[in-house]
């Protein structure tokens, strides 16, 4: 979008990346672009005039590489496909609605407009999980992290992480965690497994900083 904005002398490819957010340009004049390409990088503004209304500009680039990985998935022009289900999303979509909302309204709209479980929906899933955003409904699939594959050095830290946030899951959640977003990481050290499951809700600071390391180690690989 915006590709013609930039004279000869100014480098830029566009003004925005759907395919690469954060990366439509990159000059001494208007420096980096700053959207993020998924939640892990989400940039967290006040809801006012210069703080963007909480960024929507900025964040808009999540949603954005969503639907081109989408259109990408199906193939042929974006907008007989995926040009519909974001349409037909964007009509059902309200003024509070999350990321997860709309996301889990595409892959509702693309089961109604194309057919359950056909290729336009099972194309919706796997574009929305790349940007870390989940679907309700829809198992999103297992990382795993083997902790023997770090350098030692390395590996002290998840140790550490892992250690309190197990020693701290035995908080109960309070109501605010019953409709929030819910993580579950597993821990496996030889015959032992230990589950922790936490709400955004009522998340504990030791299961928030295990949480945050493990989103910047799978958004290295």
């Amino acid at each position: 979008m915006g590709a013609d904005m930039w004279t000869p002398g100014i480098a830029g490819d566009a003004l925005r990346s759907m395919k690469n957010p954060g990366h439509a340009y990159n000059n001494p004049q208007f420096g980096k672009a700053p959207q993020p390409d998924r939640m892990s990088k989400f940039i967290h503004l006040p809801d006012t005039k210069p703080g963007d209304f909480a960024g929507v500009h900025f964040n808009s680039g999540i949603p954005d590489k969503a639907f081109f990985l989408t259109a990408s998935h199906i193939g042929g022009f974006a907008w007989e496909a995926s040009g519909s289900i974001w349409y037909a999303s964007l009509k059902a979509t309200g003024a509070h609605d999350q990321f997860e909302d709309f996301a889990s309204t595409t892959f509702q709209k693309a089961g109604e407009l194309f057919g359950t479980g056909g290729t336009e929906q099972s194309a919706v899933p796997p574009a929305w999980q790349e940007v870390e955003v989940p679907i309700r409904g829809v198992p999103r699939p297992p990382q795993v992290l083997e902790t023997a594959t770090l350098p030692e050095d390395a590996a002290a830290e998840p140790a550490r992480l892992v250690a309190a946030a197990v020693s701290m899951s035995g908080q109960e959640q309070d109501d605010r965690a019953r409709d929030a977003m819910s993580y579950s990481i597993t821990v496996e050290d030889g015959d032992r497994t230990t589950a922790l499951e936490q709400s955004d809700g009522a998340m504990t600071p030791a299961y928030a900083a295990l949480l945050t390391w493990l989103r910047k180690h799978f958004a290295q690989q």
